[in-house]
């Protein structure tokens, strides 16, 4: 029976104090999570339109490159999601040609999309600060189920994953800019209305 009661014993316990308490919080939590989606669509809406409007060459190498790592991730989930334990030789990865044209749309869009990110977080004077670094790691450490973070932010130096983390965070912080600059100008228009 949906009451106080069967509430206050949801695990964990106490967790709510009666079914009122209950609905609430969970009405909450599903408003939270709707606007973190609209939020995070927003971005990409606005990622996609600060691209279109800076259209850029992109190197064929570049492409070549991100294909590759494309090809990797896709390899790395699946030994992940059959639980395999042998690790991937990236050297000793070819990408075919089905995989490059499977590959190759999406690869240009992500490229010309960090790029333009780069490019506005060097105007912008957008940084990352180590301890915004080591906080993304230690966040990804737990997540991971490491125990060492440290630890793994030195190998993840040596095998050039601090980079690409590094550049992902700028690129967040750069959108998230954005966003205030699009919030501002729409508040700006509907006082003006």
């Amino acid at each position: 029976e949906l009451d106080d009661n069967f509430a206050k014993n949801i695990e964990p316990k106490n967790k709510f104090t009666s079914l009122e308490d209950m609905k609430q919080k969970i009405k909450s939590q599903i408003e939270e999570h709707a606007r973190g989606d609209a939020h995070r669509k927003a971005k990409e809406v606005v990622t996609t339109k600060i691209t279109a409007m800076n259209p850029i060459e992109v190197p064929e190498s570049l492409i070549e490159e991100q294909i590759k790592h494309m090809v990797i991730q896709n390899l790395k989930k699946d030994q992940r999601e059959k639980k395999q334990a042998e690790t991937i030789n990236e050297e000793e990865i070819n990408v075919t040609d089905s995989q490059r044209k499977d590959h190759r749309e999406n690869a240009i869009k992500l490229l010309q999309q960090e790029l333009v990110l780069d490019q506005l977080a060097v105007n912008l004077n957008i940084q990352v600060d180590e301890n915004e670094l080591n906080a993304e790691v230690n966040n990804m450490a737990r997540m991971l189920g490491e125990t060492d973070a440290h630890k793994m932010k030195k190998q993840w130096g040596k095998d050039g994953v601090l980079v690409r983390l590094q550049s992902r965070i700028k690129r967040d912080k750069t959108r998230d800019e954005v966003m205030k600059e699009v919030k501002d100008k729409e508040e700006f228009v509907d006082r003006k209305e």
